[in-house]
């Protein structure tokens, strides 16, 4: 089935992208509290509300990957279904999951912006 092979797909794609999320915002910690030990009054805010994203980002990305894995059991439970009504459910199911994660990925897009273009300021002032 074409469309199994796409959701399939799909979900290693998000996988390897929810991975690479992690790492990213480890990262992004570990530099924002470098940065904090400085005592550098000026940005304190800024790094505090990065902070506080990552770890929001953290939780948003554990609970998506939970879910991913839940889709996996689902697109098994697809291979198993005898008629189009089943194999609509799946992929509805899918869409809207797609819809979701997508959004996700785009809205943590925009954070790497803002947080790169903020740490670029900030290695520029203490290099």
């Amino acid at each position: 089935m074409k469309r199994l092979f796409f959701m399939e797909k799909d979900i290693k794609i998000w996988k390897g992208e929810i991975e690479s999320i992690a790492t990213e915002i480890a990262f992004y910690q570990r530099v924002l509290n470098s940065y904090l030990k400085k005592k550098d009054t000026k940005c304190v805010k800024k790094q505090i509300f990065f902070l506080e994203k990552c770890v929001s980002i953290s939780i948003d990305n554990q609970n998506y990957l939970g879910s991913l894995n839940t889709l996996v059991n689902k697109v098994v439970q697809l291979k198993e279904c005898d008629d189009m009504q089943c194999e609509m459910y799946f992929l509805d199911k899918h869409a809207e999951f797609k819809r979701n994660i997508e959004t996700y990925f785009s809205d943590y897009r925009e954070f790497k912006k803002e947080i790169f273009v903020c740490l670029n300021e900030w290695v520029e002032e203490y290099v």
